[in-house]
């Protein structure tokens, strides 16, 4: 049973949903990156770069800028490599230097965490802005006690989900399949993910969740 690593959102959403927003995301285009066709490549470090080049659009319509940047590695422990938060009035997107290096060389771990971070932005933008608002002495009790909320309303888990949709999409999947090509290989080679990332988003596929 997968736990839950984040904050209870307080929505739920299914690998369906997950898989049509991942899917609009990609037809629409994203920063720096524009339209992808299902077997296109994401250019993470594109992405990243071009970020704050669109405002990040909350609830009544509020737009908001977004900041990037790059922060030395001992600003997040060694398993972490981005975070994103809503700072005096704008989402600020930071990633260690250690992953920022990795994005240059297609480094699958940091090319997930910067993608990850993008989602943040597009699935929790009015989570992030009421969070900030909190003291933060609130902020930690909120944490510690979310624990025992649903998987489908976990904000890590709705954003890995995204994550796993926009980086190898599921029109591609089915093609493959289709095809008889589908395999973690396959997936690893096209979609610069790691063998972990495409074997989880296979027993997925196969389990009949995300269609």
């Amino acid at each position: 049973m997968q736990k839950c690593r984040g904050v209870d959102v307080g929505w739920g959403c299914s690998y369906r949903e997950l898989e049509k927003f991942g899917e609009s995301l990609r037809t629409e285009g994203l920063p720096g990156v524009g339209k992808l066709a299902p077997m296109d490549r994401i250019d993470a470090l594109t992405l990243f770069d071009e970020m704050d080049a669109e405002p990040v659009s909350a609830r009544r319509g509020a737009r908001y800028p977004l900041v990037r940047r790059v922060v030395p590695d001992e600003a997040f422990p060694e398993e972490i490599g981005g975070a994103t938060n809503f700072v005096s009035g704008k989402f600020v997107v930071s990633i260690s230097n250690r992953t920022y290096q990795g994005l240059s060389v297609g480094e699958a771990r940091a090319r997930w965490t910067v993608v990850h971070e993008f989602g943040h932005t597009r699935l929790h933008p009015d989570v992030l802005v009421t969070r900030a608002t909190l003291p933060h002495i609130s902020q930690a009790a909120l944490r510690r006690g979310d624990a025992d909320h649903k998987i489908y309303r976990d904000s890590e888990w709705q954003c890995d989900s995204l994550t796993a949709a926009l980086l190898m999409p599921l029109s591609a999947l089915l093609d493959l399949r289709e095809s008889g090509t589908l395999d973690e290989a396959v997936l690893v080679r096209q979609f610069g993910v790691s063998y972990e990332a495409a074997a989880y988003r296979i027993d997925n596929l196969r389990r009949g969740a995300l269609t």
